[in-house]
C-alpha cells in the first residue's frame, strides 16, 4: 500500500508544530561562559580522594563510539557512579558549543537549530534526557523530546523533520545501572575524536550561554509523527510482502521494540509467538542481548523454543533496536555470516561493491564476497566506523558515476545509491534515501533492526 501522501502530510504536520514552538533567537548574542561549579566537584565523585581519581572516574564515561557511564550503585560492589546528571547537562551545553570537524567537512548546532532526543525506556533514560536537552536549550539549541523512541526512529526522523542532529540515551543491552548517549551531527555519528573534544570542554567548564534567558532553546515534546512517519514506512516496505510460509517468533526484549508491536504483526504474516512484548524498564526478565541470545538468564523462554522449534527462526532486538539477533535451533548467528545474503543480492546489483571487514569478521564473509565479485575493505572495528566508511564509498561510487557531489548522485539515482553494511556485533546499517516534503531524497546509514529484520526474512 502506498503510504508517501500520509508519510508527505505528516512531516509538514511536524514540522508546523515545531516552527510554532521554537525560541526565534537565530541573532540573538551569546557568549562562551566557564561555569564556576566545577564538574569534578559533583557529589559523584566525592568519594574519590584527589583530583586525579575525580577526574579518572569522569574520563571513564568518555568512550570512543559513544558516552557510557554508571548512574547508579544497586547492590554491594559494584563501581560507583560516574555519570551523574550534571554530565549529562554539561555534554549538552558543550555538544552544542563545539565545531566539530568531521568526513564531511565542520559540523555545528547554532542557536535556533533543531535537535531531537529519543530514549529507552529503562527507569534512568527520561532525567537523563531531560537533562541533555536543558544543556543543549541553554546554549539556545531547540529541542524535541520523542520520548521512548527505537534508534531507528530517532535517526530517520532527523532526516524526516530536518533537524540538524539527534541523540539517543540508551542503555542499549547492559545492566540498569548503566547508561549512555549516541550522537549524530550533520549527518555524521560522533565519536572517538569528536567524543573527546565534549569531554575536553566539559572539563575545563566551558559551553555557549545565550545572554538573555528570553533566548533560551525551547523543549518541545508532543511530536508524535515522527512514530507515525517510521510506522508507514515499515508497512509501506514490507507488508504484504512476506511470505506466509515462513513463521517466525520475536523477542522484543521488553524495550523499544515493543512500541512497533502491532505494526510487526501486520508486517509478519506468520508470528508463531512473542516473548517479552511489553514495557519491562528493569529488565526483570532478563537484558535484552542479542549478542548472547543464549544466555539463559536473557533469554530463556526464547532458547528453549528455539530448540523445540528449530524450523521457526527467533528474532530479536536490543533496548534502543540497533541490534539485530538471530537464531536458529538454539544457535546464535552474527552480524558478519548473517549478512551473506545481503552482500550476495547487493553485489549481484552493484558489481565492485565493497564490504567492510574488521578483525572480528569471519574468513567466509571475504572469501564469499571476491567469489561473487565485490570488494572487501579492512577498517578498524566499531560501528561509528562502519557509518562513516559507508558514507566515504558512497563518495567513491558518486565519483565512479562521473559526479563530483554524492547529494547530487543521490538525487539522480536513489535507489542505486542504497547500500548495506554489517559488523559481527549485530549492528546491521542500510542506507536509503527517502522523499522528504521537498521532494528530495534524504537519509543516512542507520542501524535500525526493526528495518533489518523485515528486510532480512523477506
Amino acid at each position: 500500500m502506498d503510504h508517501q501522501e500520509t508519510i508527505i502530510g505528516l512531516m509538514r504536520a511536524a514540522k508546523g508544530k515545531i516552527r510554532a514552538r521554537c525560541a526565534k533567537n537565530a541573532r540573538a548574542a551569546w557568549d562562551i561562559v566557564t561555569d564556576p561549579a566545577d564538574i569534578l566537584a559533583d557529589p559523584a565523585y566525592a568519594h574519590a580522594a584527589t583530583r586525579e581519581e575525580k577526574r579518572r572516574l569522569f574520563r571513564e564515561v568518555q568512550k570512543e563510539y559513544d558516552i557510557r557511564g554508571f548512574v547508579a550503585q544497586q547492590k554491594p560492589g559494584q563501581p560507583p557512579v560516574n555519570f551523574p546528571l550534571s554530565l549529562a547537562f554539561r555534554i549538552g551545553a558543550a555538544l552544542a558549543s563545539i565545531r566539530f570537524e568531521t568526513h564531511k567537512g565542520p559540523v555545528s548546532l547554532e542557536p535556533g537549530d533543531v535537535f531531537l532526543i529519543g530514549r529507552d525506556n529503562g527507569p534512568d533514560s527520561s532525567a537523563r534526557a531531560g537533562a541533555l536537552a536543558d544543556g543543549l536549550a541553554t546554549a539556545g539549541v531547540n529541542v524535541v523530546m520523542l520520548g521512548v523512541a527505537p534508534s531507528g526512529e530517532l535517526y530517520n526522523a532527523v532526516s524526516n523533520l530536518g533537524a540538524r542532529g539527534g541523540a539517543q540515551v540508551t542503555r542499549s543491552h547492559v545492566e540498569i545501572n548503566i547508561n549512555g548517549i549516541k550522537l549524530l551531527l550533520g549527518g555524521v555519528t560522533l565519536f572517538g575524536d569528536h567524543i573527546k573534544e565534549i569531554f575536553d570542554w566539559v572539563e575545563e567548564n566551558r559551553y555557549r550561554r545565550m545572554r538573555s534567558p528570553a533566548d533560551r532553546g525551547a523543549i518541545i515534546d508532543g511530536i508524535t509523527e515522527a512514530f507515525e512517519i517510521q510506522r508507514l514506512r515499515y508497512l509501506e516496505r514490507y507488508e504484504g510482502k512476506l511470505d506466509p510460509a515462513c513463521p517466525v517468533a520475536i523477542d522484543l526484549g521488553g524495550g523499544t521494540a515493543v512500541k512497533y508491536r502491532d505494526t510487526l504483526a501486520r508486517i509478519f504474516p506468520s508470528i508463531v509467538r512473542f516473548f517479552r512484548d511489553e514495557d519491562d524498564p528493569h529488565s526483570t526478565k532478563g537484558l535484552a542481548d542479542p549478542t548472547r541470545l543464549d544466555q539463559r538468564g536473557n533469554y530463556a523462554e526464547a532458547y528453549d523454543f528455539s530448540v523445540a522449534n528449530p524450523s521457526v527462526p527467533v528474532l530479536s532486538f536490543d533496548l534502543d533496536a540497533d541490534r539485530f539477533g538471530l537464531m536458529i535451533d538454539g544457535k546464535v548467528w552474527k552480524g558478519d555470516t548473517m549478512m551473506l545474503p545481503i552482500y550476495e543480492e547487493q553485489i549481484a546489483r552493484k558489481p565492485g561493491t565493497p564490504v567492510r571487514i574488521d578483525a572480528r569478521t569471519n574468513l567466509i564473509v571475504d572469501e564469499a564476497v571476491r567469489h561473487w565479485k565485490g570488494r572487501s575493505i579492512c577498517q578498524a572495528i566499531g560501528h561509528s566506523k562502519v557509518k562513516k566508511g559507508m558514507d566515504l564509498d558512497l563518495v567513491q561510487e558518486a565519483a565512479d558515476a562521473g559526479y563530483d557531489d554524492a547529494d547530487r548522485y543521490v538525487q539522480d539515482h536513489p535507489d542505486r545509491a542504497e547500500t548495506f553494511q554489517g559488523e559481527f556485533s549485530l549492528h546491521l546499517f542500510r542506507f536509503k534515501p527517502e522523499r522528504d516534503d521537498e521532494g528530495r531524497y534524504v537519509g543516512t546509514p542507520v542501524d535500525d533492526a526493526i528495518d533489518f529484520a523485515c528486510y532480512f526474512v523477506r
